[in-house]
């Protein structure tokens, strides 16, 4: 990662935890243990901080594609070079591989931003979103469970494992659910989602919790969200190689949770016929429908995505409804690439962009 610098070096939000005392119960029946940072993101000598200076904010003018990105399809070398010259028609990545930044220097995002962190431009809406090119960044599952999943007017949608926020603040903006909330394990990034959320002037409809998904029903009350959403861990211990950086090992690898653990959580704050949403490997669909039924969330739709046309799958995206009876639709396949170097007509849709 190329060295950026803040102002004033070492800079680390102070928080102070609200005692017990300051824990309260929202609409949805949910407890949360807030967090406040004194007098807003400051450096340790008592100085503001100042925003990040993006050397990423430029997209790459031939629109290709950056090493390293987290990439779902097979589509790169192990050095994170793109296999048979694969671009990225949509300028969204930068030389690190991580989704492209919005323009940087705008007053309002000083104070937002921590050192080794960035504000990213979602090109949605305008919405913005911080992240630390070091750590876990979102990718193409979390754009894609955004378009898959499905959210009434004035219903409450909890995320699992929701990392930077992202898809909180993707339906959010796509539709017309009345509250989000995202449940995120690791403290630094339900921050950094938090101040997402402030970024974006998102907090009267987002929040972000820090807490376990295994504890679930210590933290939300039976039947408190209409739909749940969860891009969660897809690696088993066995399978795949364990990144030496925790976070990103948290986010893919199930060292802090399981599958179970994330389907029961699901069942327990969902009432009767309300809905799951989770993007997967296809790999352990068996699994997956077998937890699902066990929980009560009958498997009512599911899409396969491919990479090409007459390539195997390598994600999947399934529905449940709790309590429902028997009866799946298996979608159209997912393309992502019409050909080498060439998106297909839907990615073109998911991501609002007009065919050149």
């Amino acid at each position: 990662m190329t060295d950026v610098e803040m102002e004033a070096a070492g800079n680390r939000a102070d928080f102070q935890k609200v005692t017990a005392a300051s824990q309260y119960e929202d609409d949805a029946g949910s407890r949360e243990t807030r967090w406040k940072v004194r007098d807003g993101i400051k450096n340790r000598d008592g100085s503001h901080a100042v925003g990040v200076k993006d050397p990423f904010g430029m997209k790459n003018r031939d629109g290709s594609h950056a090493a390293g990105v987290e990439d779902s399809f097979g589509m790169k070398n192990r050095d994170g070079s793109h296999a048979a010259g694969v671009e990225d028609p949509f300028g969204m990545e930068n030389r690190d591989g991580n989704h492209a930044a919005g323009a940087d220097g705008r007053r309002e995002d000083a104070g937002y931003v921590m050192d080794g962190e960035r504000i990213d431009d979602l090109q949605c809406r305008g919405y913005r979103l911080i992240q630390k090119p070091e750590g876990f960044c979102f990718g193409v599952d979390a754009v894609l469970l955004s378009d898959f999943v499905k959210v009434r007017k004035g219903q409450k949608v909890l995320d699992l494992c929701t990392g930077s926020g992202v898809i909180p603040i993707l339906l959010a903006a796509k539709t017309e659910g009345q509250f989000f909330t995202g449940l995120e394990l690791q403290e630094d990034y339900a921050d950094m989602a938090a101040r997402s959320v402030r970024l974006n002037g998102l907090e009267d409809r987002i929040r972000i919790v820090c807490g376990d998904v295994k504890k679930v029903r210590e933290v939300f009350a039976p039947s408190s969200a209409s739909v749940v959403t969860v891009n969660p861990p897809y690696m088993i211990n066995q399978h795949g190689l364990l990144n030496v950086y925790e976070p990103k090992t948290i986010a893919r690898h199930e060292v802090a949770l399981c599958l179970e653990d994330v389907i029961s959580a699901a069942a327990h704050v969902l009432p009767d016929m309300g809905k799951f949403f989770m993007i997967h490997k296809p790999f352990r669909l068996a699994e997956i429908f077998r937890l699902m039924k066990q929980y009560h969330l009958e498997p009512k739709r599911m899409r396969l995505i491919h990479p090409y046309v007459d390539k195997e799958p390598t994600m999947v995206m399934v529905e449940g409804v709790k309590g429902g009876r028997e009866r799946i639709t298996i979608e159209p396949p997912l393309v992502i690439y019409r050909e080498p170097k060439v998106y297909s007509d839907e990615i073109f849709r998911i991501y609002g962009k007009r065919r050149l």
